[in-house]
């Protein structure tokens, strides 16, 4: 294989690599400097950690241990987008499922990973390593979309105060507020004061829909639900950071909103004010594959009575539904910008967009993701065809060339510098680039990955059916059948047979053995690897571009072999078929 080929298939790789590992797995942006000065790690060895998550029990004693309350058991309410559940030990949320919305279950998505067991808002009177509250509260609904919890607790002093947590959600708005309320019965300030917490509301341990394996790396199922932190501090919005090894950050500055997000759903918390320690929680969990925890906390209470208020957007990762509370909210507030925890690739940003402003074109014309995606790769194939003629004219003129190129290999056989620098001038004269057929892979490099983050991050894309008993979502891998919980795809085995008789057909007139295997076998079985975890309308672009490039090869070769029949015809006319001039008389 000579050197410049060699460079081009080299370039090629890295950008594949360097691209997915730092770009694509994990998506992250720099937190700002100022933002970075003030984090301060938590339980930085792993070992200290407690099975249970919590190593201290809640200091904190109710009022009167044999009261009565009407609710013990979980209470089902609903809105017009939500199904909650809330249990009256804590007064927390064990279900929140999105009524519009369904999980690959058919099920309405819940926002709970693990419904019942595991529980949002509840309040912990001390840090993230507390016992939450679990005592029985009082329940009152106060009309069609507010619930309210109460409950007499003895602070620190042995004092009565109350303690209410109150929720209120608003008709067609996956945003809510959740209040909470300490009023201290004797008027003076509730003696809580837990090492300068006053006490800390907790999203944990994570939110759903129930996933698999989250992966990382080159070969990962990307299909997986990810799941991040994100915060939104100083009009900068980025995915949290953890230093390496370290499963806890406290972060010690006031943060405009916290979430924890996945693919195609998000939970967001903008506390109003006071809030100005946010622990953000990734400690490993044996029944779920990341835990994911946020926990609020604040200074101890300097009043008599204080109320808290918690705006919380719960529902899509969508820009389109997140955007519109930034005018106003049902709550009287705006200008969130919920919509910055969407995904925004870095490089290629610009290229998605503009590629989902064409799918959504296509789309309209005929109503299938799947027949817009090749109706799209038709298009990108055509645009690009002047580049991909050119290359295949190199390609065969270094076919052409292959005799020289060999016997130059043979007489500097023993002088590589020598031979370099011959190659180099007859590459020159002839006029030959000898990585110009790597061109329309190095073009295709860019919008491989920003239909990446179009089909991996779009939430329209979500459950799109290209053949309903085949390829029923777009955005996930396509399973024929699973064995031993594997997963047996055909589609990454129809696109690496495509794209190695591709090769073939490209590499079939050159001379160089060592490169026609190289490009035939080590590409498409990279590529296989590569795709096999991908979104399946990923896979389904890469086929049939493989497909249109294969149609594009045969038609430039019986081409060529006309051409050059032609050629070979005009010439034996010519040379043959000449009269002999005439003598005039």
């Amino acid at each position: 294989m000579d050197r410049k080929t060699l460079i081009g298939l080299g370039l090629i790789m890295a950008i594949v690599v360097v691209y997915m590992q730092f770009f694509l797995f994990p998506e992250t942006e720099p937190i700002d400097p100022e933002v970075a000065e003030t984090l301060e790690l938590a339980d930085p060895r792993p070992e200290a950690l407690s099975d249970s998550f919590a190593d201290f029990a809640s200091p904190i004693n109710v009022a009167d241990e044999q009261a009565t309350f009407a609710f013990t058991e979980p209470i089902a309410k609903q809105t017009d987008l939500f199904d909650i559940v809330f249990d009256p030990q804590g007064g927390s949320i064990t279900s929140l499922r999105l009524r519009e919305h369904a999980d690959v279950e058919g099920r309405h998505v819940d926002l709970v990973v693990r419904p019942g067991q595991d529980r949002f808002f509840d309040v912990v009177f001390g840090d993230y390593r507390t016992e939450p509250l679990t005592a029985l509260f009082d329940f009152e609904q106060l009309d069609a979309y507010t619930f309210q919890f109460s409950r007499v607790l003895l602070d620190q002093d042995g004092a009565p105060f109350t303690l209410t947590k109150r929720y209120h959600f608003a008709p067609g708005s996956y945003l809510f507020q959740v209040s909470v309320e300490i009023d201290h019965s004797l008027n003076e300030f509730p003696a809580l004061d837990f090492d300068g917490i006053g006490y800390t509301l907790a999203v944990a341990p994570q939110i759903g829909p129930e996933y698999g394996s989250l992966g990382g790396g080159l070969f990962a199922a990307s299909s997986a639900e990810l799941r991040e932190f994100w915060n939104f501090t100083n009009g900068k919005a980025g995915s949290q950071r953890f230093p390496r090894g370290q499963q806890v950050v406290t972060e010690r500055k006031h943060v405009t909103w916290s979430a924890i997000v996945g693919k195609y759903f998000a939970v967001i918390a903008e506390p109003a004010v006071a809030f100005d320690q946010v622990t953000y929680d990734a400690r490993p969990d044996p029944e779920i594959d990341r835990r994911g925890a946020l926990y609020f906390s604040r200074p101890p209470l300097t009043s008599s009575r204080n109320e808290d208020t918690f705006r919380v957007y719960a529902g899509p990762r969508n820009p389109t539904e997140m955007v519109r509370y930034n005018e106003s909210d049902p709550f009287g507030g705006g200008g969130h910008e919920f919509e910055r925890a969407v995904s925004r690739r870095p490089l290629i940003g610009w290229l998605s967009n503009l590629l989902r402003g064409l799918l959504d074109l296509l789309y309209r014309l005929i109503p299938n993701y799947g027949v817009a995606i090749i109706l799209m790769t038709i298009l990108i194939k055509a645009i690009l065809f002047p580049l991909t003629k050119k290359s295949m004219e190199s390609t065969a003129k270094m076919g052409a060339l292959s005799p020289k190129i060999n016997a130059l290999r043979e007489k500097h056989k023993g002088n590589p510098q020598k031979m370099n620098q011959e190659m180099a001038q007859l590459y020159k004269k002839e006029g030959v680039n000898p990585a110009g057929g790597c061109l329309p892979i190095l073009l295709q490099m860019p919008i491989f990955f920003a239909l990446f983050d179009l089909l991996s991050t779009n939430f329209d894309l979500r459950g799109a059916v290209f053949i309903a008993s085949w390829i029923a979502d777009l955005s996930s891998p396509e399973t024929l059948f699973s064995i031993g919980g594997l997963d047996v795809r055909i589609l990454p085995f129809v696109m690496s047979g495509s794209q190695l008789f591709q090769t073939r057909l490209t590499q079939s007139n050159t001379g160089s053995q060592r490169q026609m295997k190289f490009m035939m076998y080590g590409l498409p079985i990279v590529f296989f690897f590569i795709l096999y975890g991908m979104p399946s309308g990923l896979v389904v672009y890469w086929t049939m571009q493989n497909f249109l490039s294969i149609g594009q090869q045969l038609y430039f070769n019986e081409k060529r072999k006309r051409d050059a029949a032609g050629g070979s015809d005009s010439a034996g006319k010519g040379g043959g078929g000449k009269k002999p001039p005439t003598r005039s008389k």
